[in-house]
């Protein structure tokens, strides 16, 4: 179902409720777009949950750096989206410099699933492709191409990157090997809600 803006109130119409809002008038040209519906994301339904392993990743300098590595995923709006938190530590215990967080979503004029990825003071949007037992994304820098392949197994998951130059020759960046540690109910837990919902004909 599509969305439309009549003046400046907008209806987001979701599974169990009618959202209306009122739009400011600086928001009146805002390009809405529409993120698709949670069965879009099924076949990314195996990263929800906790989990934790080890990475490894060589820096520009080819420096090899070795971390202890940790992700929790879950669902929002229905499972219509998908976030990731990644937290990275050193092998000693300490935190590592490098987090990231990540919205998986459906984008519906491209027809595609988009990954909104943020770190180290970047962001990427990059078209993710679901395969039989993961999924693909790529970034491209000038002549650079980054690679990223993920594959899970039961309740294991695997990712490398891998850096593809001018020339067509592969190198691995990068490495993570995670298994699963639980679930979470993360971030839709905490949620607030109200005491008591007035009654309307008051």
């Amino acid at each position: 179902m599509r969305q439309k803006i009549f003046g400046t109130i907008c209806a987001a119409l979701t599974a169990s409720s009618v959202l209306t809002c009122a739009l400011p008038a600086t928001a009146q040209k805002t390009k809405w777009r529409w993120f698709g519906d949670p069965q879009v994301m099924e076949p990314l339904n195996w990263m929800k949950g906790r989990w934790e392993g080890e990475a490894w990743f060589d820096d520009d300098t080819g420096k090899h750096h070795k971390l202890f590595r940790m992700e929790r995923v879950g669902p929002l709006l229905g499972g219509s989206i998908i976030v990731i938190e990644g937290a990275s530590f050193e092998m000693n215990g300490a935190p590592a410099a490098f987090n990231d967080f990540n919205i998986i979503s459906w984008d519906e004029p491209t027809f595609r699933i988009r990954s909104y990825a943020y770190g180290a003071g970047w962001d990427a949007n990059n078209r993710l492709e679901t395969t039989p037992t993961g999924y693909v994304w790529k970034s491209v820098a000038g002549p650079t191409t980054f690679r990223y392949i993920g594959t899970h197994s039961g309740d294991q998951w695997r990712e490398v990157c891998e850096e593809i130059d001018s020339t067509g020759r592969v190198t691995i960046r990068f490495e993570m090997n995670l298994h699963r540690i639980g679930e979470t109910d993360w971030p839709a837990a905490g949620m607030s809600m109200p005491k008591q919902i007035p009654r309307q004909d008051q």
